[in-house]
């Protein structure tokens, strides 16, 4: 019987076997940095927020220790910047004082007129307040002007081409400044449409 060399002999390769299942290899899952990013921002947040709390209940600031209200510091805090913005504004100046020297000085003053003037009036006037169709009425207006004024008056008959017409006229006046004071006392008595004419 020849002797058999197992050792040099390569193994055979083992054959699957169809009837055992395969382990599928574990994927690892990918990191996720968008989450961790996340956490730590969170989690500084939170910190900071606790730290601001702490040094707040340690530093409670002057007004809290006077034991003034939320309100009453808000008050005080706005006084203040408003005082703050009013001082550093330009401040307008003084009105300056007038002095009104013409209350002292007037009266001290005189004005001297030297002569005098008259204005002279060389031409008379007349007044004429009607002109009338009928003698009576005429002659009524004529007393009526006598009863108020107290002036005497003249009828006169004149002919024209209209016709005669009586004219109620009063005058002569030395100037028209006499015959316009007549006119208008006759004029608050009721007795209008009065005319001047020059005296002829």
């Amino acid at each position: 019987m020849a002797h058999k060399d197992y050792i040099s002999k390569t193994r055979p390769k083992k054959k699957s076997n169809p009837y055992r299942k395969k382990t599928a290899a574990k994927k690892r899952a990918p990191v996720d940095w968008g989450f961790r990013l996340k956490l730590v921002a969170l989690l500084a947040i939170v910190g900071g927020g606790v730290y601001f709390l702490n040094f707040i209940d340690e530093n409670p600031g002057p007004l809290a220790e006077q034991g003034q209200s939320i309100e009453s510091q808000i008050a005080q805090v706005q006084q203040q910047a408003q005082q703050k913005s009013q001082q550093e504004e330009d401040p307008l100046p003084e009105k300056p004082e007038e002095e009104l020297a013409f209350w002292t000085t007037l009266p001290e003053k005189k004005v001297e007129v030297n002569g005098g003037y008259e204005v002279s009036d060389p031409k008379k006037r007349k007044l004429q307040c009607a002109s009338l169709r009928s003698r009576q009425r005429a002659e009524e207006l004529k007393a009526k002007i006598a009863f108020t004024t107290g002036q005497p008056s003249d009828v006169i008959r004149k002919e024209g081409s209209n016709g005669v017409l009586y004219v109620v006229q009063l005058g002569p006046f030395e100037n028209k400044r006499a015959a316009e004071k007549l006119k208008h006392e006759l004029r608050s008595n009721g007795i209008n449409y009065c005319i001047i004419y020059p005296w002829s």
